[in-house]
C-alpha cells in the first residue's frame, strides 16, 4: 500500500473581519498514524527554510519520497521519510519558505482553527511566530539555506526575527545548520552572537559546492548524515534529561503548544503546565500537606518517611498511564511548589527542609517507573503496603491514600478513601455503576470489609432536606412514607439519595433514615416514641417559695431561663444515645448497613457567639476549603477523639470539642437552601443539583388582609409577644424557599420540588406532642399530598440516569457527535417497574429535537452485567451549544436526566479534554462488560432489517412462526413467538 507522505500542515487563516488564526489540517496525526508502534517510536523533526536551493537539496536527501514540488504558497508543510516510518526513529520534515508571504486562507470544515486572542498586523507575522516558537520549539534540527534569501541578509538578521519561548534547556534546544555556497562568507564570531546562543544549542556550517544544482549530487548525502547525527545527538540528550516526546505524544503537545500560541506571544510554552487541567491540584494542597506532616510527626515518623510518602502520592497524581515522561524535579516546581508555598490562614507552609526532601524523594521513585514500567498506582500501593510504619498515621480529614483530596470514605482503622482513591484501589462492582469494595487495608493489612458507592462524572447528587421544627417533622417523615409506599419493598429511598441536610429535628429524621438505616415507618415510629419521651415533661418552676398564684408564669420562665432550656437536656441526651449509641458521625453505624458508605448526611447548627455561624456537622469532608467570611463552616475536628458521636450531632446548647454549639433551626430552619451550598463544597465539578426534595414542617397561609395596627397595646404587642412572633415567623421557610426557587435557571427550576402544608388555624406549636396525630393527619388529608408523593417518587427515580460518554469526535468535526451510553446508579429492574407502574405509558429518551431509540424496557438491560444499556449520540453544532436529555412519557411528561448543560461542560467532566488522561489512570468505574462497555447490545431476539448487503438468495427466505411450531423455508435467522 502506498504512504501517505505529506500535505499541507499549518497555514494562517483570516475571517470575514480580518481576524487571523492558525490553521491545523493534522497532517502530523495522520502521519504519526502510520507508525506502528507509537509509543517506542521517537521521531526526530527536522525544519527546511528555504526556497530554490532547498528544494533541490530535499530532492537528493530523500529520493524514496519522489518530491516533485516543494511549498509554493507560504504555508508550512510536513513530510514524512517513507524509508523510516517502521524505524525507532521515523523522520519528519518541515519545509518552508519564510521569505514568500503566506496565502490567507478561509480554512476547511475538517481543520482545527485556532483564533489567535492577540492582535497581529499582518500574516507574515503570524507565520515567523509559528516558526519561532512552535515549530524551533519542537524540532531537533533546523537548516537554513540563507543563500536562497532575495534580500541578500546575513544568517544573524535573518534569524533574529525568529526568537524562540521555550522553556526547554538551552542544552535541550534545536541545533542550527546553516547551509551556503562555499564563496559565501559567514559574519565574524556569527555562531556566538545573540540571538543564535539563546535560539539553539549548538551551531554548524554546511558549505555546498556552487555547482550542487544536481538531485545526485553526493553532497546531498553527506549533509543528510550530519543532520541525522545532530538529530541524534539532541534526542540522546533529552533522553536523558527525560524531556523526549515519543510519537503517541508528539501530536497532543503540538496542539497544546499551537493553544498556547494562540493565546500569547509573549509567555513561553512550558509542557508541564499544558499537560494537566487548570483545577485539577487544588489550590489547598499545603493545607493537607501541613496536616499529614503533623500526621507523620504523632505517628513518630521521621521527615524521610513523610517526604517518601508525600513523593509517591504526587507520582501518583502525576504520572498517569497516558502522561509524558517529564523531570520529575521540573514537575515539583511547576506544578507543586508554587501550591505548596502559598500562606493560608491559620496555618504556616510545609517547611523548605521538608519540600526538598519530597522533591529528591520524586526523582528517586521515577527511577521506579522508567525502570520496571510499572503504573504510577502500583508504585504509591507498593510504598503503602510495604512499609508497616506508615498504619500509625491516622486521619478523620484527609485521604491517606493520595494525600490532595479530603477523605469522604471512614474506615474503622482510621485510612480513609476519597471518591477518587476508591476507584483506584477498590474492586468496581458487576452489577452496579461506581460501586467499589475494599477487603483490606493496605496501611495495617487489617479486614475491613468496606463497599463505596461514587457518583460518576457526569451525574449530580440528589438531595433530601427536610427542615426542623420539632415535633412537626413527623409531616415530612408522613410524605416520605407515602413515597416509599410507591417505591414498593425492591426499591428503598436510601437508595435514591446522596445527600441529606436537616436542622433540629430534621437532622434527627436524617440521622435515622441513612445512620442507622431504619425503613421511613420505623424512622417515624422512632420519632414519635422519641418526642413523647423528650416532650411529655417540661423543667420544674424555680423560686419554689415565691407564691404559684402570682408568680407561677415568672417562676416557670426563670427555670428555662435558668437552665438553658425548656426541657432537660439530659434527657433529651440519654435517649439520643441509647437510640443512635455511641459510634461517630464520621465513621457511621457500625450495627447496619455502614459497610456501605454511600449517602452523606449533615446536621445544621449553630455556635453561640454574638454574631451566630451557621455550621454543618456532617459525616463527609468539604472539597473546596471553607473561608472565614462564608456564611457556613462545614467543622472536622483536628483529632479522632474528638470526632462528635451520632447523637451529639442533636442538642439543646452544648460544648462540644469543635466548640459551643445549639440548634441549628434557631438561625437557619431552611435545609433546601444551606444544602444546595453545601452539596457544591462535595461535588466541586457539579453546579446544581440533579434533584432536590425540599420537605417543610408547616406553613401558615397567606393573609394579604390583616394589617398591622395603628396603635400599639400595651400588653398585646407588648415586646415579648413580637419578639416570638418574628422567631416563629424565621421558622416558616417557605418565603426562603420562594426567593431561592425564583433565582434558579428556568432549565433546571422544574429539577427542585418543595413539599409544605399550610398548617390550620392554631396548629404552629413545635413541641406539642398531643399535636403529632393531627399534623399527620393534615398530610394525609391534602388534596394535593397523592399527587405530589408520585411526582417526587418519579423525580428521585429518573435522577439515577445519566449520560456518560464515550468519545467525541474532534473539534475540527461538523457538526461534532457525542457518542455515549444511558446509564442507571441503582435497582434498575426495579426502577423500570416502577417507573412504568406510577405512570403508564412506556418512556423513551427524547432531547429538545429528537427522539433516541426505541422505548425503555428490560432488553436495554445487559444479560450478562445486569446494568443498564442504551447507546445514543448526541449532536451539536459547537460545544458551547446547550444540551438536554429527558425521559419522556406521554405527551408532555419529561423528566430531565444527570447531562450537563453543554458539551463543553461535559467533556471538562468527564476530563476528555485533558491531552494525557484523566485522574482516574483509565480505570472504568464499573466491573468490565464485553457485552455493553462498547455500547454494542448483544442480539436481543429482534428480526434485523434487511439491507442492501443482504444477497438476492437470503432476500427470498422469510422466517414464519408458528403457534407450537416453527418452520424455516430458509436458513435460520432466528426464532420469534406470536
Amino acid at each position: 500500500m502506498t504512504r501517505w507522505q505529506a500535505s499541507r500542515w499549518l497555514e494562517v487563516g483570516a475571517s470575514h473581519d480580518g481576524a487571523f488564526s492558525i490553521v491545523d489540517s493534522g497532517t502530523l496525526g495522520r502521519l504519526i498514524e502510520q507508525m506502528p508502534e507509537r509509543h517506542q517510536q521517537f521521531p526526530m523533526l527536522w525544519v527546511f527554510l528555504g526556497s530554490t536551493k532547498k528544494t533541490i537539496a530535499l530532492r537528493g536527501m530523500f529520493a524514496d519520497n519522489a518530491i516533485t514540488r516543494t511549498a509554493c504558497d507560504g504555508g508550512i508543510h510536513l513530510w514524512s521519510d517513507v524509508s523510516s516510518l517502521t524505524s525507532s526513529n521515523p523522520i519528519l520534515f518541515v519545509d518552508s519558505d519564510p521569505w514568500m508571504q503566506p496565502t490567507e486562507r478561509r480554512g476547511r470544515r475538517q481543520w482545527q482553527n485556532y483564533p489567535l486572542v492577540w492582535p497581529s498586523s499582518s500574516a507574515s507575522e503570524v507565520k515567523t511566530l509559528l516558526i519561532g516558537q512552535l515549530l524551533f520549539g519542537l524540532a531537533d534540527v533546523v537548516c537554513v539555506w540563507i543563500d536562497d534569501s532575495p534580500f541578500g541578509e546575513n544568517v544573524v538578521t535573518f534569524l533574529a526575527n525568529y526568537r524562540t519561548t521555550t522553556s526547554l534547556p538551552v542544552a535541550l534546544r534545536p541545533r542550527l545548520i546553516i547551509v551556503h555556497d562555499t564563496n559565501t562568507k559567514l559574519p565574524h564570531n556569527w555562531a556566538t552572537l545573540d540571538p543564535l546562543s539563546e535560539t539553539f544549542s549548538h551551531i554548524v556550517a554546511a558549505p555546498l559546492a556552487v555547482n550542487s544544482n544536481s538531485d545526485a549530487d553526493p553532497q546531498f548525502g553527506h549533509l543528510k548524515t550530519l543532520i541525522r547525527t545532530q538529530s541524534q545527538e539532541v534526542q540522546r540528550l533529552r533522553h536523558e534529561h527525560i524531556a523526549r516526546l515519543s510519537a503517541a505524544h508528539l501530536d497532543e503537545v503540538l496542539k497544546l503548544a499551537l493553544q498556547h500560541l494562540s493565546k500569547t506571544r509573549e509567555q513561553p510554552f512550558n509542557l508541564i503546565s499544558a499537560s494537566r487541567g487548570p483545577d485539577e491540584i487544588p489550590p489547598d494542597l499545603g493545607l493537607h500537606v501541613d496536616y499529614y506532616h503533623h500526621a507523620c510527626m504523632d505517628a513518630n515518623l521521621t521527615d524521610l518517611d513523610c517526604a517518601k510518602s508525600i513523593a509517591s502520592a504526587l507520582i501518583m497524581d502525576h504520572y498517569r498511564p497516558e502522561m509524558p515522561p517529564m523531570n520529575p524535579k521540573l514537575v515539583f516546581q511547576v506544578l507543586y511548589q508554587p501550591k505548596l508555598a502559598l500562606k493560608h490562614h491559620g496555618h504556616s507552609p510545609p517547611s523548605e527542609i521538608l519540600l526538598n526532601l519530597v522533591e529528591q524523594e520524586m526523582s528517586n521513585q521515577f527511577r521506579l517507573l522508567q525502570n520496571g514500567a510499572i503504573p504510577s498506582v502500583v508504585v504509591r500501593r507498593d510504598l503503602i503496603a510495604r512499609n508497616r510504619h506508615y498504619s500509625g498515621v491516622r486521619s478523620n480529614r484527609l485521604c491517606l491514600y493520595c494525600l490532595i483530596r479530603p477523605a469522604q470514605h471512614a474506615t474503622a482503622c482510621d485510612h480513609p478513601f476519597c471518591d477518587l482513591c476508591a476507584r483506584l484501589f477498590g474492586v468496581p462492582a458487576v452489577d452496579m455503576e461506581f460501586r467499589f469494595s475494599v477487603n483490606h487495608c493496605l496501611f495495617c493489612h487489617t479486614h475491613i470489609s468496606l463497599v463505596m458507592d461514587v457518583l460518576p462524572p457526569s451525574m449530580d447528587p440528589t438531595i433530601l432536606a427536610i427542615d426542623g421544627g420539632g415535633v412537626r417533622v413527623v409531616m415530612p417523615l408522613q410524605f416520605l412514607s407515602l413515597v416509599q409506599e410507591h417505591l414498593g419493598e425492591d426499591c428503598r429511598l436510601q437508595d435514591l439519595v446522596d445527600l441529606h441536610i436537616g436542622p433540629s429535628a430534621g437532622g434527627l429524621a436524617g440521622i435515622g433514615l441513612f445512620d442507622k438505616q431504619l425503613p421511613v415507618a420505623d424512622c417515624a415510629e422512632m420519632f414519635d416514641r422519641l418526642a413523647r419521651v423528650v416532650f411529655s415533661k417540661k423543667r420544674r418552676p424555680a423560686l419554689p417559695w415565691l407564691p404559684q398564684q402570682i408568680f407561677g408564669q415568672i417562676r416557670q420562665y426563670a427555670s428555662w431561663f435558668m437552665h438553658d432550656g425548656c426541657y432537660d437536656g439530659s434527657v433529651f441526651d440519654t435517649v439520643l444515645k441509647d437510640l443512635f449509641g455511641s459510634h461517630s458521625f464520621f465513621h457511621g453505624n457500625p450495627t447496619v448497613l455502614s459497610a456501605i458508605s454511600r449517602t452523606k448526611i449533615g446536621v445544621v447548627a449553630t455556635d453561640i457567639a454574638n454574631k451566630t455561624r451557621t455550621i454543618v456537622i456532617g459525616n463527609f469532608n468539604a472539597t473546596r476549603h471553607a473561608t472565614d467570611d462564608s456564611d457556613y463552616q462545614l467543622i472536622r475536628p483536628m483529632n479522632i477523639e474528638d470526632e462528635p458521636r451520632a447523637w451529639e450531632a442533636l442538642f439543646p446548647p452544648a460544648y462540644l470539642a469543635v466548640g459551643a454549639l445549639q440548634d441549628g433551626g434557631l438561625t437557619d430552619n431552611f435545609a433546601g437552601g444551606i444544602a444546595r451550598r453545601v452539596s457544591r463544597t462535595i461535588w466541586t465539578r457539579s453546579e446544581e443539583p440533579a434533584r432536590m426534595l425540599s420537605l417543610g414542617t408547616g406553613k401558615f397561609p397567606r393573609q394579604n388582609t390583616e394589617s398591622s395596627p395603628h396603635f400599639r397595646h400595651v400588653f398585646r404587642d407588648g415586646f415579648l409577644r413580637r419578639a416570638f412572633s418574628a422567631w416563629m415567623t424565621s421558622m416558616d421557610s417557605d418565603s426562603r424557599w420562594r426567593e431561592m426557587h425564583s433565582q434558579l435557571d428556568q432549565s433546571i427550576a422544574s429539577n427542585f420540588r418543595r413539599v409544605d402544608v399550610v398548617l390550620e388555624g392554631e396548629s404552629m406549636s413545635l413541641d406539642a406532642i398531643e399535636m403529632m396525630d393531627h399534623y399527620r393527619n393534615l398530610v394525609i388529608r391534602n388534596p394535593e399530598t397523592a399527587r405530589l408523593a408520585k411526582i417526587a417518587t418519579l423525580d428521585l427515580l429518573t435522577a439515577r440516569f445519566y449520560f456518560a460518554p464515550n468519545r467525541v469526535s474532534p473539534n475540527r468535526r461538523r457538526p461534532l457527535r457525542v457518542h455515549g451510553i444511558i446509564r442507571c446508579k441503582g435497582p434498575i429492574r426495579a426502577i423500570l417497574a416502577i417507573m412504568e407502574r406510577l405512570v403508564g405509558d412506556p418512556f423513551e429518551v427524547v432531547t429538545d429535537s429528537r427522539r433516541l431509540g426505541s422505548r425503555l424496557s428490560e432488553r436495554d438491560i445487559c444479560p450478562l452485567c445486569g446494568r443498564f444499556c442504551r447507546p445514543v449520540t448526541l449532536v451539536a453544532q459547537s460545544l458551547d451549544q446547550p444540551i438536554a436529555i429527558y425521559l419522556k412519557s406521554g405527551s408532555k411528561n419529561r423528566w430531565r436526566i444527570n447531562v450537563p448543560g453543554t458539551l463543553a461542560k461535559l467533556v471538562r467532566r468527564e476530563q476528555l479534554d485533558l491531552p494525557f488522561g484523566g485522574e482516574a489512570h483509565g480505570k472504568a468505574g464499573t466491573h468490565p462488560c464485553a457485552a455493553c462497555d462498547s455500547g454494542c447490545m448483544p442480539f436481543r431476539g429482534e428480526r434485523p432489517k434487511r439491507s442492501a448487503s443482504m444477497s438476492i438468495e437470503e432476500r427470498k427466505h422469510k422466517r414464519i412462526c408458528i403457534v407450537d411450531e416453527v418452520k424455516d423455508s430458509g436458513p435460520v435467522v432466528g426464532t420469534g413467538n406470536t
